[in-house]
């Protein structure tokens, strides 16, 4: 029989990473995040004069 748990704990260890990188990609992918972004945004290129080059 296979030991789920020490299989588990292998690839918890192997993988670590990945997690607050899944994180960290769908805070930047939610609603929340965008709008949080766009209020805090000084000003909009589309407001520049001359953009685009």
């Amino acid at each position: 029989m296979i030991d789920s748990g020490a299989l588990f704990s292998q690839l918890i260890s192997t993988y670590w990473w990945l997690l607050p990188l899944l994180v960290l990609g769908a805070l930047f992918k939610s609603a929340w995040f965008k709008g949080l972004i766009g209020e805090a945004r000084p000003f909009s290129f589309d407001d520049t004069p001359g953009w685009p080059v």
